[in-house]
């Protein structure tokens, strides 16, 4: 099932799912930009603790949004 569908010009449907979120996570290590920043990002103000952090992130809906989110302040 799809978590976001990006409309392109030519009106075709792209859905991300959980597979492209790892090339994303896989480019943000290469970039070190994962462990400090992102996550640092993403964690916020809330008191969760590293494996619930990736466990929340694990549903690409969340794991977008939070990257859209993030990507706005770069």
């Amino acid at each position: 099932m799809p978590c976001i569908r990006l409309l392109k010009k030519n009106y075709k449907i792209v859905n991300f799912d959980l597979n492209d979120a790892s090339l994303v996570v896989a480019e943000m290590q290469k970039r070190e930009e994962w462990e400090h920043d992102f996550m640092d990002f993403v964690a916020g103000s809330q008191k969760w603790n590293y494996h619930q952090l990736i466990a929340w992130l694990f549903n690409a809906d969340n794991f977008f949004k939070s990257f859209t989110e993030w990507r706005k302040t770069k």
